[in-house]
């Protein structure tokens, strides 16, 4: 999937009420609780030097800790493998 990524938390009656902005990298869900939200975020090993793709991760990822009143957190793979 390519493009910036827009997440958004949307109340019981469908109306946004937070989002964060990411660059184009892939994203997943892993957990999700009452205070927590947790992505894996990764960048593919052809997509640069190592040096390159820490730098393209972290920026978009890094300082977006909080979407509403869940904490973000983020477990970050700078290698990951096309299929």
């Amino acid at each position: 999937m390519s493009g910036n990524k827009i997440l958004k938390l949307y109340s019981t009656d469908s109306n946004s009420v937070a989002e964060l902005h990411y660059a184009a990298h892939p994203m997943e869900l892993v957990s999700w609780n009452d205070t927590l939200i947790t992505f894996a975020a990764s960048v593919f090993s052809a997509h640069g030097d190592l040096k390159y793709r820490r730098w393209y991760l972290d920026n978009s990822v890094d300082g977006k800790r909080v979407l509403g009143r869940y904490r973000i957190a983020y477990e970050k793979e700078y290698d990951m493998m096309q299929e």
